[in-house]
């Protein structure tokens, strides 16, 4: 299918690019105006509202399990890991699902070392526990190291999307950004913690619906999962145990596991955002019932979205988007495959 001139010297027409159909728009703008809409909700009409510290950034310690695990799960299964992993999967092979262990590794640590420390402490961020620890100067500086990062992180984060979203309407990734970026701080200054985490466990539940039954349709056009793993292992893409040390190769089992607990660790363990969320909840047994939900849920996406990269590779590795003109990025294959599996 790349486009090579026919054998009768006439060029091939040019395959046909997928848009969002008017039914696409309404789904999405209606995803952003219920995001809007709770957080709307939560600062001028519910019950509680948003006037002291306590109920903005803890919901006064009255959340439950399942809606702060799935906020937590949301929080740390970004664009990137909708779309960048698929796309890796296509291109290097699945080695990356040994994040699966670095996901149950995590778990524990946050279960039995993270969380009764902040819960007993109930400081609303890990900086609080620094300070206290060591000093204020120590405090400040691991802050403004946070701060730094959230600077460098939260563009890539963004910009994932974005990417996505301009490959399935042809819309510029610079009017989408302050789009995605405006509702985002809307419903979070307004609505606070609660806000927070009833949108991302609408977001979520709305990702996994969307991922079971692309998985779903991708696995019936290719006949079935025994097929799927046929045509990535006769592709070269089923790497399982790369034990290879070396430091410098993209990805093997050493690097995978080891770097994402050390990486994971810290990102899932310590940072702002999963601490506060912990200490919504008003007791610790509670808490780690969410952290387990939690970590489960954390590795099912991961490994679904491994599989998914299967799926494009058992779908195109006879003619790839990217390299036929179609998909601009890797980054886009997956929005695309989307539109094309399951339009």
């Amino acid at each position: 299918m790349h486009n090579a001139p026919a054998d009768d010297g006439v060029v091939p027409e040019e395959p046909q690019r997928l848009l969002f159909t008017v039914a696409d728009y309404v789904i999405f703008f209606a995803m952003l105006g219920l995001s809007a809409m709770i957080g709307v909700y939560y600062g001028f009409f519910a019950k509680r509202k948003q006037n002291n510290t306590a109920e903005y950034l803890l919901g006064s310690k009255q959340m439950k399990v399942f809606p702060v695990a799935m906020s937590m799960t949301a929080t740390h299964i970004s664009a990137i890991t909708m779309l960048g992993v698929p796309a890796e999967m296509y291109k290097y092979g699945i080695q990356y699902w040994a994040c699966s262990i670095s996901g149950l590794v995590v778990t524990i640590f946050m279960v039995y070392v993270f969380l009764p420390v902040f819960h007993e402490l109930q400081a609303v961020s890990c900086y609080g526990y620094i300070e206290q620890r060591f000093d204020k100067r120590t405090r400040t500086l691991a802050s403004g190291l946070f701060m730094f990062y959230c600077l460098l992180n939260t563009p890539v984060i963004i910009y994932a999307p974005a990417i996505a979203f301009s490959q399935v309407t042809g819309i510029n990734v610079h009017i989408i950004t302050p789009m995605i970026c405006g509702i985002c701080i809307f419903y979070t200054t307004f609505g606070g913690i609660r806000a927070v985490i009833w949108t991302d466990t609408l977001q979520f539940g709305c990702m996994i619906c969307a991922l079971i039954v692309v998985m779903t349709l991708g696995t019936l056009q290719l006949g079935g999962v025994v097929n799927v793993f046929q045509l990535a292992e006769a592709g070269g893409r089923l790497i399982w145990f790369n034990m290879d040390p070396d430091p410098y190769l993209r990805t093997s089992f050493w690097l995978v596991s080891v770097g994402l607990t050390s990486m994971w660790i810290s990102n899932i363990g310590s940072t702002p955002e999963c601490v506060q969320r912990f200490l919504t909840i008003p007791d610790l047994p509670s808490a780690k019932k969410a952290v387990w939900i939690f970590g489960v849920g954390h590795i099912l996406v991961k490994l679904f979205s491994v599989y998914n990269g299967l799926l494009i590779f058992g779908k195109y590795h006879g003619c790839d988007p990217v390299h036929d003109g179609i998909v601009q990025k890797y980054d886009q294959i997956f929005a695309y495959y989307v539109l094309d599996v399951a339009r």
